[in-house]
């Protein structure tokens, strides 16, 4: 019964955020792209004068790729382009997660399309992919 619960919460858990990082994209989308542009910087590390961190012009780079700008979001971090897929297999992740009860095993299906291994026995039993 405790385990059913926990299921349930977790379940719920990853809707809420899936829907929330939903409405957030769809309100990004709806506001004019250059709307982040005009905001000072508030990396820490260049505060301090240390130059520009790696992470510097990442959320700015994000915000133009969602506008569909994908040379602006180049220009403001060249690192969007490792960043950006992260961030939609966390978002398609979470949304699988909430809605099937099911964590994607991303890692395992690659594995074995790289390697050619086949699902286990055991994997097949008890339903894990």
């Amino acid at each position: 019964m405790e385990t059913e619960n926990y299921s349930l919460k977790n379940r719920l858990f990853h809707l809420a955020v899936f829907t929330s990082a939903t409405l957030l994209l769809a309100l990004i989308v709806f506001l004019p792209a250059n709307q982040i542009d005009h905001y000072p910087t508030i990396c820490l590390w260049t505060r301090l004068g240390l130059g520009p961190c790696p992470g510097c012009g990442m959320t700015r780079a994000v915000w133009h790729l969602l506008h569909g700008e994908f040379g602006v979001a180049y220009q403001f971090n060249h690192l969007v382009v490792i960043v950006a897929p992260i961030l939609a297999g966390l978002y398609i992740q979470m949304g699988y997660q909430g809605f099937t009860g099911k964590r994607l095993d991303v890692s395992g299906f690659l594995r074995r399309k790289l390697t050619g291994e086949k699902r286990r026995e055991q994997d097949k039993i008890t339903g894990k992919f």
